[in-house]
């Protein structure tokens, strides 16, 4: 299955703009992979890695499976997910020569050799500026050897690198003397408990360190992946998948109050992330969202949720005093609940036929590792406007067992940009005004309505800052925002239909799509 797929994904040229695999309801959700988990050298958790994995999860660690790599089976295959803030500072190198330069230096600043570490720590980050924790590093090490202007650099260099966060340069000790006088008005106040989430790219690597990173020697590159439907005796029956569908479609900037619930009983199944849970709710709370600790194994009271994290055997979902919003998602850790071969326990189409657009659960026996169930801060960064799709992957450390389906495009909370666009093909080029956001209800109705955005709810769009052209189906290019743009029509052009994407700067990187017919009248 996997390699026809990737084959015609080359072979239509769409490599570059293609984030994930979506697939429909006719494919097994389950693979055997025996043969992989016995050459698996993983010995700690080995025994409670059984041989058969997701669908899903296969796609997504696409690159372990097309070299037969068993290495897939450890706690954390899932770089990308976000795990404890202090990840940030682990040695990001995979190659063996930079690995051992990383570890050089760290020996160094342990042995107080403050300015070796330091000079250290500055030369890898020259090597990867898009490593920006290595700068961090390298700050923090010219301090104690009372550098401050070096120390300066390497804090400028490393927030030109992409390092966003405000809140831990002005709380961390060494450093926030340093930043004091330095204007970081730009940068997010972003809770540090956890690190924060980033919008996924399928042509980076992504580090051990959790950063994107272009260098293929020291990062592993994914595509996300869930099933649209299952469709089943045990699962849905085809009218409910297409139900399911129709409603998570209509649903998907639907901007509902964000409120999510967490359950907590002395069931096995809540205890293994519950000391997570205040990661989500520091996470929710920051982006003006709203939580609660349940006591029992079910909601019992009325309410609207975005989100609902569980651990039962059984969820009955008859007569519920509750509802999911529009968009929401939720999962439930327990052992079988997308093992649809089992009568045993619900099943997590048994969610998505109460109202959530994407959920997920194990195809075999998991055991209670937390890393293959979503990390309670899931919910959180769908808080923050992440899509669906991205924040299920955001939070599972190792998803190969999990399966994940619904509607991958939910993003109830996303602050796309709000600019209109008026264009034109004129002598072979493509010409491109972007306009400013409508501030007032009567300008927007001067507006074509399938190019406007409703820019008087204020907090619900971002300020754009780049732009993506896709001709064909098929990625051109990306451009800094601006107000007028031109792209050459590519010889041979056939399209009925050119696609433009408008990009936000809010955390998510929230994109609006703008379709325009071929034929543009000058």
């Amino acid at each position: 299955i996997l390699k026809p797929v990737l084959d015609q994904v080359n072979e239509r040229r769409l490599a570059a703009g293609t984030q994930a695999i979506v697939y429909s309801s006719g494919f097994p959700y389950r693979v055997n992979v025996g043969q992989q988990q016995k050459a698996s050298t993983d010995s700690p958790i080995k025994k409670y890695q059984k041989g058969y994995a997701s669908l899903t999860g296969l796609t997504y660690l696409y690159q372990f499976i097309l070299r037969d790599d068993p290495n897939y089976f450890g706690e954390v295959s899932n770089l990308y997910a976000r795990q404890a803030f202090p990840r940030h500072f682990v040695n990001p190198f995979m190659q063996t020569e930079k690995r051992e330069a990383f570890d050089a230096a760290k020996k160094l600043a342990d042995a107080s050799e403050h300015l070796s570490a330091a000079d250290a720590f500055a030369d890898l980050f020259s090597q990867f500026p898009d490593m920006p924790p290595l700068g961090i590093l390298a700050a923090r090490e010219y301090v104690s050897a009372e550098r401050p202007d070096r120390a300066k650099e390497m804090i400028r260099a490393a927030l030109a690198g992409g390092w966003n966060n405000r809140k831990y340069l002005r709380n961390d000790k060494q450093l926030s003397p340093i930043v004091q006088g330095m204007n970081l008005d730009a940068l997010d106040e972003l809770p540090t408990m956890v690190q924060p989430p980033i919008p996924f790219r399928s042509e980076m690597q992504y580090a051990v360190n959790g950063w994107p990173t272009k260098d293929p020697n020291n990062g592993v590159r994914y595509l996300m992946s869930c099933m649209l439907a299952v469709v089943h005796a045990r699962g849905s029956t085809k009218a409910q998948a297409i139900e399911v569908l129709q409603t998570a479609a209509r649903d998907r900037e639907s901007r509902p109050k964000p409120e999510f619930w967490f359950t907590k009983t002395g069931d096995i199944r809540t205890k293994p992330r519950f000391p997570q849970v205040p990661e989500a709710l520091v996470w929710i709370n920051h982006f003006g969202g709203k939580c609660e600790i349940l006591s029992s194994a079910m909601p019992k009271r009325g309410g609207t949720i975005l989100g609902l994290m569980l651990g039962t055997p059984s969820t009955p979902l008859a007569n519920r005093q509750w509802e999911f919003a529009p968009g929401a998602i939720a999962d439930n850790l327990t052992s079988f609940s997308a093992t649809f071969d089992q009568a045993a326990q619900s099943k997590i189409t048994d969610l998505l036929h109460a109202g959530a657009a994407m959920a997920s659960g194990p195809v075999y026996e998991p055991y209670t590792i937390p890393s293959k169930f979503p990390r309670p801060v899931t919910y959180g960064f769908y808080a923050s406007g992440f899509s669906s799709i991205e924040c299920f992957y955001l939070g599972l450390g190792n998803p190969f067992q999990t399966l994940v389906v619904g509607d991958p495009l939910c993003q109830p909370l996303a602050k796309p940009p709000a600019n209109t666009v008026r264009h034109r093909i004129k002598d072979g080029n493509f010409q491109i005004a972007i306009l400013e956001p409508a501030i007032s209800p009567k300008s927007q109705k001067s507006q074509e309505p399938d190019k406007t955005i409703d820019a008087t709810q204020q907090g619900t769009s971002s300020k754009l800052v780049a732009i993506q052209l896709y001709v064909d189906g098929v990625f051109n290019k990306t451009v800094a925002a601006s107000k007028r743009l031109q792209f050459k029509v590519p010889d041979g052009f056939t399209a009925d239909r050119l696609r433009l994407v408008l990009i936000g700067d809010d955390i998510a990187r929230s994109q609006r799509s703008i379709l325009f017919p071929k034929e543009a009248k000058n």
